[in-house]
């Protein structure tokens, strides 16, 4: 079978094919957020639509990759500004987010290019055919996973057309997945449509590094992190943690997940797309880093993490998604313990202009909607009279269960 056929690119043209041509309920999508986040749609993508790639500008804006239209957009408020536009328009596999500007890679023409968020166009870096995802070390090095002539490969892109770039890790089965690089430098990679359950693997940062200069690395002696995953589509890390969206096109129903290397690459559900019987999938994902990890309860501070679905054929959005702001109730002055120094932080706060509590309902301890002086009297009375503990959230971390009106 021609390796064309093979490439991610042409499964996902498929199936948006299919699901225009064969019927398909067009019932809508919903997007579930797990507990512990909260999601909701910030754009959505015209009809006729469909994304080859999705980043974040500097100020935060989502960058996008039409398609049908061919353009490299900056959507902010008004208008979109286009950064690029391609005619006659090619298939996009991947935008990644470097320095000042993007990496563009398309599987038309196989080409990638450098596109300036100054708007200038795009410059032509490198030609590597059926290149499906990038991800860019340390040092600036861009990585690309490509499916050719039935073969899944890691390359290092070298930023000369004309010249083959080298093989980094070969042997891969199944599909051509996603990349990302984690905090110690390690390549991490998602198998797709390999035979049985899919893996995480790690090539560690020396493994790399030597076969940039000698033989490529065997997939079999990567590290399996995880080997129980229903697929990947996209792999993306920040704050400390790896984000990936599955391939909901079998049962109806994608999903989008948090690994945590610090808790043994343990997988959390950040959120499920629900939809009728048929196509629907998450895609494309995009990082904003907070300053705390991202995960259940974490608030603002986690950040936000940007992701795409569709059912490829009449929803096609984009959607953000938060970490709910947990916090225990009574937990004034930081610190794990509920005592008598949180009473006194909370008094120093209402009468001594002291800081007030971070997530300022930890300080409303009798959950009336205001904090003042009934608060630290609330409190001490139950530390050292037998009154009543602290409303919920209490003493574990949650949201507040009935937000006063």
């Amino acid at each position: 079978m021609a390796s064309r056929r093979l490439s991610m690119g042409s499964v996902l043209g498929a199936m948006c094919w299919v699901a225009a041509s064969c019927g398909i309920a067009a019932e809508e999508p919903r997007m579930v957020a797990a507990e512990g986040f909260a999601g909701r749609d910030v754009l959505t993508i015209p009809d006729g639509a469909f994304l080859g790639g999705l980043a974040l500008s500097p100020e935060g804006a989502l960058v996008t990759y039409d398609n049908g239209s061919g353009e490299i957009q900056v959507h902010g408020e008004g208008e979109p500004r286009v950064l690029a536009r391609f005619t006659p328009a090619v298939f996009g596999s991947f935008l990644i987010r470097r320095e000042a500007g993007l990496v563009f890679g398309e599987s038309s023409g196989g080409n990638i290019y450098a596109v300036p968020f100054s708007g200038e166009g795009a410059v032509l870096e490198d030609n590597i055919p059926f290149a499906f995802d990038m991800a860019i070390d340390a040092a600036g090095r861009g990585f690309v996973t490509v499916l050719e002539s039935g073969t899944t490969r890691i390359l290092l892109a070298d930023t000369d057309p004309a010249s083959a770039d080298r093989v980094v890790v070969s042997d891969i089965p199944g599909f051509s997945g996603p990349l990302a690089f984690d905090a110690g430098g390690g390549l991490l990679y998602g198998t797709v449509l390999q035979e049985g359950p899919q893996k995480l693997v790690r090539f560690s940062r020396e493994a790399v590094e030597g076969a940039l200069s000698g033989p490529p690395i065997l997939f079999e002696d990567g590290e399996v992190l995880l080997d129980e995953v229903p697929g990947f589509f996209s792999l993306r890390w920040g704050g400390g943690r790896l984000v990936y969206s599955d391939l909901g096109f079998a049962t109806g129903r994608g999903a989008l997940s948090l690994i945590d290397p610090e808790a043994a690459y343990l997988v959390t559900p950040i959120a499920e797309y629900l939809g009728p019987e048929g196509i629907l999938s998450p895609g494309y994902i995009a990082l904003s880093d907070g300053t705390a990890p991202f995960g259940p309860g974490a608030g603002p501070a986690g950040g936000k993490v940007f992701v795409s679905y569709a059912n490829f054929r009449n929803v096609n959005r984009i959607a953000e998604i938060v970490p709910e702001t947990w916090f225990v109730r009574g937990r004034v002055n930081g610190d794990d313990d509920i005592d008598i120094s949180d009473a006194v932080a909370l008094l120093e706060f209402l009468f001594g202009g002291a800081e007030g509590p971070e997530v300022a309902d930890a300080g409303d301890i009798n959950d009336d909607g205001t904090m003042d002086i009934s608060d630290p009297i609330y409190l001490l009375e139950y530390l050292f009279q037998g009154g009543s503990e602290p409303p919920p959230p209490f003493p574990e971390p949650g949201k507040d269960p009935a937000p006063p009106l």
